[in-house]
């Protein structure tokens, strides 16, 4: 109240505000500063799951561009001269917990082959033997080699069912040996797996609702309706006619490599280089409008989805990659264009359950 209190008061926060302003300039610049103590790290940590960083002359900036192959855990947070960095799980987490239906889910191979269903090339070869066996050939170090020899040509999924069966109803029969459960499988066997069940469960929180597979079995599909959830299913061009936009529908899922039911599914090194104009402008719109968690992808082979990935222009919401080990280099390639964080896991099973504890714990 007194003259004297204001000036003190009016003191200490033009004071406050200069050193504030020197600071913030000072580390706007990248200048260097004194770093935290040892001591005040753990203060600053709190957190089992929050690492602090001494930054030195690095601005957020130089981070992000220093950050070698781009496994970059998460957006840091500048506290003094300190970097806190969110474990990339938890970042996932939260991105699915405060935005939610921001992230599109990309489910690879990896999951199909848990639960027991072949990929499309295994299915591929497997073809190959039976054509080889009509020819009284038994076996062979290379079958893919060997059919390369015979035809002059390299295996081809679409060819060789056709040369097999004669009739849409023998083709099918033909895959549903594959992909659907038989009366001798084991018991789980070719069935939606946890992983399978907790993705349809984050759709039916709307939690998600864009996902993209290039799977051609009917898991996910499954498992969705056994959460009550109806997807909108894209295989192919003549789906996207009649499809609500994405950003509308309660759930869009877009098979990249088709549909088992219908021939025209993608396997071959050529048939994976590139996609119809229709499809390649849906997945255009996925990958700038929304962010994106991969899991049981190698980013290897699928040449048209890697780059549909890699043109995206939106950086709006994060991209995050899971698997197990190390991403060989194609995929360290995306993961560094896009600025991705990774996530080290042991399976898809036990890295969706631990999510959906974690949501749980956030409510």
């Amino acid at each position: 109240g007194s003259r004297s209190g204001r000036q003190s008061w009016l003191g200490v926060s033009r004071w406050g505000l200069m050193w504030g302003l020197r600071g913030w300039r000072r580390s706007f610049r990248g200048e260097v500063g004194e770093p935290p103590s040892e001591q005040q790290g753990r203060r600053l940590d709190g957190g089992r799951n929050l690492r602090l960083s001494k930054v030195g002359a690095k601005t957020e900036r130089d981070l992000v561009a220093s950050n070698g192959r781009g496994h970059y855990a998460s957006t840091p947070v500048r506290i003094g001269f300190a970097v806190l960095e969110l474990d990339p799980f938890d970042a996932l987490a939260l991105s699915l917990h405060h935005s939610p239906g921001s992230l599109a889910v990309l489910v690879g191979s990896g999951l199909s082959r848990a639960a027991g269903i072949p990929t499309g090339w295994e299915i591929t070869l497997d073809l190959v033997r039976r054509y080889a066996a009509l020819k009284g050939v038994a076996s062979a170090e290379d079958w893919a080699k060997w059919y390369q020899q015979e035809t002059g040509r390299a295996p081809n999924y679409s060819e060789l069912l056709d040369a097999l069966a004669s009739t849409p109803s023998e083709r099918r029969d033909i895959l549903e040996s594959y992909i659907e459960p038989g009366p001798d499988d084991e018991e789980g066997v070719r069935l939606p797996t946890k992983a399978h069940h907790a993705v349809a469960r984050l759709v039916a929180e709307g939690r998600v609702k864009v996902l993209v597979t290039t799977n051609f079995d009917r898991l996910l599909e499954n498992a969705l309706r056994d959460a009550g959830v109806e997807p909108t299913v894209i295989a192919h061009d003549d789906a996207l006619a009649g499809a609500p936009p994405i950003v509308h529908a309660r759930c869009t899922l877009i098979k990249v490599h088709g549909d088992y039911m219908d021939s025209r599914i993608k396997n071959t090194d050529q048939e994976l280089e590139t996609y119809s104009p229709a499809m390649n402008t849906l997945l255009d719109e996925v990958f700038d409008r929304f962010g994106l968690l991969s899991v049981g992808w190698s980013g290897e082979w699928d040449t048209a989805l890697r780059g549909a990935i890699l043109r995206a222009p939106g950086r709006r919401y994060p991209f995050y990659w899971a698997a197990r080990g190390e991403p060989a280099a194609r995929a360290s390639d995306l993961i560094a264009h896009r600025q991705g964080r990774t996530i080290s896991i042991s399976d898809a099973d036990s890295l969706f359950t631990r999510l959906e504890q974690t949501l749980l714990a956030l409510e």
